[in-house]
């Protein structure tokens, strides 16, 4: 195993990572990300307990606290402060005044998902961000953390994957009324996490767009095996890492320092996805035919959204938009006056039984929730603090990966619920703060500014700053 991480570490394009080192801080990670269903009770609160445990005895330092501070994390904090103060004072109205049905469970699990897990996330955050400080851990080195816990979630999907025991074992205290759907756990469910669904796949696009943002190996082999391996992940569990993996593929290419040649990349791409899209669709309508359900259902899944890019549904039943979108998953907003500009106070994920529908669209969960006032503060605020470092910077690596979280957050929205936890939203608040501290940290805001702001003028431009220990996008 140490030979392993050996051989990896001297693959790496880092100065300060070390996988031999650093190992329990990518398992760390990697709990923090995916909080891996290893007790009958959700793990999340387990590893909160050990984690607020740990910073009683280390936030008091004053870096601690800066980091608190200059990563934003206090300022989302005091956000969802008043989220939650939102959230028990319109749901009280609520109940007095409106809602007659009983869904007081609905609003306790609304209330944990913006209080106790949104505020746990932050903790693992600055964990995550004050031991990155005391390893001197440039930009590259935090998302080395991501990388490594990907491709550890990606290895545990190819053993679920090939090895059907160690499947059962890793869904034995997993969401019980999902998998115990026929349908479901024969076709998806491949990982060791506490969502294999679309969340999931959102996170996983994430870490395999950061994949391409930098080049952190030396490796071209381990490049393009890492990125099959997270593809793969994603391709068995949730196909909504496809179209967050699509976003960042195009984002790499648009935001280049020459942005002639990387239209011209595109163009060419284009015309060979168009001249490749028959066979690629009649080699997914052999697959079509596997006795491997999941293989089945995947290449089934993938041929409906080319047939739809093609425009020819002519051959595929039920086919339409409203398999690659929400609009099946549609339902009215409230048609009280004070809720619709108010909310409810509670979310409609799990009101099939007390109202009569249900959504998993996060758009339509925020309106019945917030309100259309509520709902437009919320996403206004969580828009601006995601895109915030793409303003900040001129480097190339650290724009993408802003605007990246920011397109695909607003995006995955139609796909389901963003606050509470779960893998996407982990990782998008990681590598959002993560952003803000890199950049405050080189501001000199964070401890010693290393490099000076002299030191980025005649890089930042080309995606070779320092602050991404030189490394270039791919």
């Amino acid at each position: 195993m140490i030979g392993i991480l050996s051989i990896l570490n001297n693959r790496l394009n880092s100065q300060q990572f070390n996988l031999r080192r650093d190992k329990w801080l990518v398992f760390y990670t990697f709990l923090a990300i995916f909080a891996p269903p290893f007790l009958p009770i959700a793990f999340v609160y387990v590893l909160g307990l050990l984690s607020i445990i740990w910073l009683y005895y280390n936030y008091k330092t004053k870096i601690a606290k800066r980091i608190l501070i200059q990563s934003k994390i206090y300022m989302m904090c005091k956000f969802f402060a008043c989220v939650i103060l939102y959230i028990v004072v319109v749901g009280l109205l609520d109940m007095m005044l409106i809602e007659t049905r009983n869904v007081m469970s609905t609003r306790i699990a609304s209330l944990n998902q913006a209080m106790n897990l949104t505020l746990l996330e932050f903790c693992f955050v600055w964990v995550i961000l004050i031991q990155c400080y005391k390893r001197h851990y440039e930009l590259i080195d935090i998302f080395l953390l991501i990388i490594f816990a990907g491709l550890l979630q990606g290895c545990c999907a190819i053993i679920a994957f090939c090895v059907p025991q160690m499947r059962t074992l890793f869904l034995t205290f997993s969401d019980r009324t999902l998998y115990t759907n026929a349908y479901i756990l024969e076709r998806r469910g491949y990982g060791f996490s506490i969502n294999l669904i679309d969340t999931f796949g959102y996170g996983m696009g994430l870490i395999a767009s950061y994949m391409l943002f930098f080049r952190w190996s030396k490796s071209k082999w381990l490049l393009v095996c890492s990125v099959l391996l997270i593809l793969f992940t994603i391709i068995v569990n949730a196909r909504t890492g496809i179209a967050v993996f699509g976003m960042g593929i195009l984002i790499n290419f648009l935001l280049k320092a020459n942005i002639w040649r990387s239209m011209a990349r595109v163009i060419v791409i284009f015309i060979l996805f168009e001249i490749s899209l028959p066979l690629m669709i009649a080699f997914l309508g052999d697959l079509r035919k596997s006795n491997n359900d999941t293989v089945a259902w995947v290449a089934f899944g993938t041929q409906q959204m080319l047939m739809l890019v093609s425009g020819d549904d002519s051959d595929i039943p039920q086919m339409g938009v409203e398999d690659v979108s929400f609009f099946d998953n549609f339902i009215e907003p409230p048609t009280n006056t004070f809720e619709y500009l108010f909310g409810t106070g509670h979310h409609v994920y799990d009101t099939q039984k007390t109202m009569g529908f249900r959504t998993d669209i996060g758009y339509l969960n925020l309106l019945w929730e917030f309100g259309i006032i509520g709902s437009a503060i919320v996403l206004l605020v969580i828009g601006i603090f995601i895109i915030g470092p793409f303003f900040m910077t001129k480097n190339l690596i650290i724009r993408k990966i802003s605007l990246l979280n920011f397109i695909a957050y607003m995006v995955v929205l139609m796909k389901a619920i963003l606050i509470g936890c779960n893998p996407g939203v982990v990782i998008n608040y990681l590598a959002t703060f993560s952003l803000y501290y890199i950049i405050n940290k080189e501001r000199g805001r964070i401890g010693a500014p290393v490099p000076s702001a002299k030191t980025l003028t005649k890089t930042e431009t080309d995606g070779n700053s320092p602050i991404v220990n030189r490394n270039t996008g791919v």
